[in-house]
Parts: structure tokens; sequence; C-alpha cells
């Protein structure tokens, strides 16, 4: 492998370029909530989202024409599409191998967990309810609570990841909110998968869209009975009519949704204005995502315990790479523009920039 191997296409520097445009938008609803709120943090964030992507700190060797990126200079903001862009690609990157490994022995279901939509009024309690009510669900698949008559150990439960998704909807009356958990549950093989039950979720129109399975029943009960803060029994089960609208696919190898961006509009437009359409919508849904923490790993894939081969790999090749550069000459620190960085290609065609996360990438389409 040679360092070109891993260059940084300016097709893609100009792709994740484009998703900072928007960023002035957030910035000055940033700004107008400071004037509203006198919160200096505030302005610290509008200064943060307006300098996104635009400052990059790299290792120059001169006579190779190579730039090593160490750092860009990010926000991390939860309503900047390139940062939750890139959190979405690394956490994907992180977990995909571990879930490949396990789908030798496992089944990976994707669980959608839903509650009524809300207005922005109650958009705070519901998720201080869904936060609260979740974890019961894994504790009884964990066996680590009982319920009399449901055997929630049989389900083989090794681990979930849930992830939390808020999708405005623009009305008349103002904007509604549908907040829901993606997850992934890792379970033993051979759940009985037969669609046969109907209830009100099973039409999309006036017309039969899918049927549910007993275990995508018991989800959705088990979950209305916890978010309402009812006693979970076997008795109580059965007696409920129906619960809200929950579902479990095999994932075969497609979890990306699971690591998607927190908020998202209507459309598949790729705009924050999509989302956030104006102000007042912004100042709740900054609100609702204020220090939440939006994906939680559970039993074998708690995110702070994974440690892959990949990663490993990953740290091989890149130390290599540096070792053949400084053999012929030690690099130069630069703090470099973005304008400065698009400059480079224009003007030396010999440039190479490097990244760890090019290694990453490279990994995955030799894969594939």
């Amino acid at each position: 492998m040679q360092v070109k191997d891993f260059a940084l296409a300016k097709k893609a520097i100009k792709k994740k370029a484009a998703k900072i445009e928007d960023n002035a938008i957030i910035s000055s609803y940033y700004r107008e909530m400071y004037r509203d709120t006198a919160d200096a943090g505030h302005l610290r964030r509008a200064d943060a989202v307006d300098g996104c992507f635009r400052w990059w700190d790299v290792d120059n060797y001169r006579k190779q024409h190579v730039k090593d990126v160490k750092r860009i200079n990010l926000c991390k903001d939860k309503f900047c599409l390139n940062c939750q862009n890139a959190m979405s690609k690394r956490r994907y990157a992180k977990y995909k191998p571990v879930l490949d490994d396990l789908l030798a022995d496992y089944d990976v279901y994707h669980v959608v967990t839903t509650v009524e939509n809300c207005t922005a009024f109650e958009l705070l309690d519901v998720l201080d309810r869904m936060y609260k009510k979740f974890p019961y669900i894994i504790r009884y698949f964990m066996g680590e609570r009982k319920c009399n008559g449901i055997d929630f150990r049989g389900y083989g439960f090794k681990g979930a990841i849930r992830s939390l998704e808020i999708t405005t909807k623009r009305t008349k009356t103002g904007a509604m909110f549908h907040p829901h958990f993606h997850s992934l549950f890792v379970l033993r093989k051979g759940i009985p998968a037969k669609r046969k039950h109907i209830n009100d979720f099973s039409f999309h129109k006036g017309k039969l869209r899918r049927k549910f399975t007993d275990f995508e029943i018991l989800l959705q009960k088990v979950w209305y009975l916890l978010y309402n803060g009812e006693r979970l029994t076997a008795e109580a089960v059965a007696k409920l009519p129906q619960g809200y609208s929950c579902t479990a696919e095999r994932a075969k190898g497609n979890y990306k949704e699971i690591f998607k961006y927190p908020v998202k509009g209507e459309s598949r437009r790729e705009s924050i204005t999509d989302v956030v359409y104006d102000y007042d919508t912004f100042a709740v849904l900054f609100e609702a995502l204020y220090r939440r923490k939006v994906l939680q790993g559970y039993g074998i894939l708690n995110y702070k315990d994974l440690e892959t081969d990949e990663d490993k790999e990953i740290d091989r090749i890149y130390e290599e790479l540096l070792a053949e550069l400084r053999a012929i000459e030690d690099p130069e620190r630069q703090a470099l523009k973005l304008e400065e960085v698009f400059a480079d290609f224009e003007t030396d065609p010999d440039m190479t920039y490097i990244s760890k996360n090019v290694i990453r990438e490279y990994l995955h389409n030799d894969a594939e």
C-alpha cells in the first residue's frame, strides 16, 4: 500500500463543505437565543457552528507533497449536518464489524419504538418518559426484572443499541413532533416470524400495509404499559387491545438507520431548513436535545467496550505510512483555512491529503 492509496479526494471535501452551508442559519438562531436568554453559551455555540470545518491542522511533508490531516475544527453541534454525518459514519464503522460477527450465532433485529405525535409544549415530558421507561425493556430481556407468565429470557437477548430520532412535521398550527427510538436487538436465532396479527397500525391511508408477528405485538403492548406507568403482567398484556406502534425486522446487515441524525424532516432533502422551519422550532428542539444522550449501548454492544480488529489494523497502517514519510523528512505543522486546502488541489497536482478516516473507508471498500 502506498500513500496515494489513502488520499482524501477533493470531491469528498466539497461534499462535506456543502453540508456547512446551512450553518449560518443555525448560528443566527443561537444568537437569537442569546438575545432572549443572555446565556453566553449560545454565543459560543454560534461561533463554533460558524467556524465548523473551516480550519485544518495538518502535518506538511513539503518535499513529498503530502499533508497529513491531524485535526479538523468541528463544532459537533446536533444541528450541524456535517458533524452529524461524520459522527454517524464513525459510529457505523465502529459497530458494523461487531454486528456482522454476531450474525453467525444470533439474529440482529431493527426495532422501532414509537409513541403518539406531540406538540412543542409536550415534547420535553414525552422524551423524559421515553428515556426513563425504555431501559426497563432491556432489564426484562436481560432477566434483571421478571414478569410472571412471560419469559423474556427465552429470546436470548445479548445486547442492544438505542438511538433517538425526532421527526418534525409542519402544520397550519405549528410544528408537530414524532419522537421515536431506533434500536438494534441481538437475539437468539429461530424466533417465530409469521406475520398474522392486524391492528390499527397495519393500515396506511386506509390500505392494509403489514401484519405483525407475535414478537412485535408483545413489544407494542409492553412498551405501552411501561411508558404509561402501568404494571407489566401477563394478564395486563393479554387484556390490552393494542399498544403503541412498534416494529421488529431482521436487519440483515443493514444498520445505517440506527446511526443517522437525531432530528429530521418529512422529506429526504438534506437541509436543516427541512427540519427547523423557524426559530421557535429550533428552540424547542435545542431544549429537547440539550445534554440528552442520543445513542446508548447495552450488554455486549456497550460502545465503550467495543475494540475491533479493524481499529488495530487502521492504527498499524497509519503508523507505517507515517514511518515512510518521516524516513525522508520531518513534517511541519500548519493551520490551514478551508480555502487554502482547496487551493492546494488547484495549484499543486501532486499534492496528497491523507487521514485516518480514509484508511477506514479503504478497508470497508476493500471488504465489500
